[in-house]
């Protein structure tokens, strides 16, 4: 309950620096891609490594890249096309999400 409200104090303030500075939407916006087109790839990456046997241990700060949305997939899932365009879905929307508090936290410190 905590984590929301504070969630909820910091999307207050991001809109209210929104309509303050015009630059902050599309600072939002870069780094929503930037974080979409990361996260997609080591999604990608990680499926071929389990279609190709080649999964290891090193391979799990990949695997954290895609927390909270990772938290989601069951043990047993089998990557269809359609689950995986689903997930990716999911990864772009927790990545603008995720946008929203870095670009705050950018504006900070440019002040």
């Amino acid at each position: 309950m905590g984590a929301l409200a504070v969630a909820e104090i910091a999307y207050l303030l991001s809109i209210r620096q929104f309509f303050i500075t015009p630059s902050f939407a599309r600072r939002v916006v870069i780094i929503g891609i930037t974080l979409s087109c990361v996260r997609i790839v080591i999604f990608s990456v990680l499926i071929f490594a389990e279609k190709t046997g080649r999964q290891s241990i090193s391979l799990l700060p990949l695997v954290l890249a895609l927390y909270p949305e990772g938290a989601l997939i069951r043990n047993d899932v089998t990557w269809t096309a359609w689950n995986a365009i689903g997930f990716c879905m999911l990864l772009v929307a927790g990545s603008f999400v995720m946008a929203v508090p870095v670009a705050l936290i950018l504006n900070w410190v440019r002040e």
